[in-house]
């Protein structure tokens, strides 16, 4: 079911348009290491979500199109031209939203390979708790919350984040529980294993190294030492970032309050209204 970086390339030409490779591994499981990695070797952007974040914010309202057909029917065949329209200019993507499609990725690129990202549940655990599930949400309902998250990530973000997440760990699964948050974890990584054809998929920790993931992809070993990314420490500073724009439109909305205010009573001063 799962190859362990022994299985090489099947000696097939790949096409010279579509995805190589497909990320099915959650975020915070080497995602960015792997992105830098493939990078390295294809000499082409990785698609990501910080790829979707800081340049592709058009492709928000298409994935949530995507995951929420699968969310409905998790047999639901996607139209091509979709991820071929997401995908243009790469050829590999790893994280989310797209490791929430796996399947229908594979099957729309059947000769791609699938490299399952891992770590052990409780430290991944530690490390969403951080970033990606806070248990207090980064963003509310309130229409400043909406406009930082329009500045920050792209409108419609915290919809399709939900969806993608949802898909991996289980639609019901109470997100602010640490038990069915590392069990839905554990539960994707295993579906994914016994989903995957044998030969088609590598179960890779990033600490591992060029070795595995170039004997999986029949590539050779760049001189360059393998990337490895402190995902924790960026996504923090990514968060602090959007907490710095939440604060500003905040600050901002009180003084231009306070300003409309000291205005008005000005003017009803002026016209003798008291």
């Amino acid at each position: 079911m799962e190859a362990k970086g022994s299985q090489g390339s099947t000696g097939e030409t790949p096409s010279t348009e579509g995805l190589l490779v497909i990320g099915a591994g959650f975020a915070r499981t080497g995602t960015m290491s792997l992105k830098m990695a493939l990078e390295i070797l294809y000499g082409k952007p990785c698609y990501h979500m910080a790829e979707l974040i800081g340049g592709h914010p058009e492709h928000i309202p298409i994935w949530t199109k995507i995951l929420n057909s699968i969310l409905e029917n998790p047999d639901e065949k996607i139209a091509p031209e979709l991820f071929s329209h997401i995908f243009q200019g790469y050829r590999t993507c790893t994280d989310q939203p797209g490791s929430s499609a796996y399947r229908q990725l594979m099957e729309t690129y059947p000769e791609a390979k699938v490299v399952l990202t891992i770590r052990s549940p409780e430290s991944w655990l530690q490390s969403v708790r951080e970033t990606v599930f806070p248990l207090k949400p980064l963003f509310g309902n309130g229409f400043f919350d909406r406009l930082a998250q329009r500045l920050t990530v792209g409108q419609g973000f915290n919809k399709m984040a939900d969806l993608s997440f949802r898909l991996k760990l289980g639609a019901t699964v109470d997100r602010t529980n640490d038990e069915q948050v590392l069990r839905g974890f554990v539960e994707h990584n295993e579906e994914v294993k016994r989903v995957v054809q044998k030969g088609r998929l590598l179960v890779f920790d990033v600490k591992e190294g060029w070795g595995p993931l170039c004997r999986f992809l029949n590539l050779p070993i760049p001189q360059q030492p393998f990337p490895q990314v402190n995902e924790r420490k960026a996504m923090i500073a990514r968060l602090r970032k959007v907490k710095v724009v939440q604060a500003v439109l905040k600050y901002t909305t009180y003084v231009l309050g306070g300003l409309l205010i000291a205005s008005l009573f000005q003017f009803l001063c002026s016209h003798k209204v008291f």
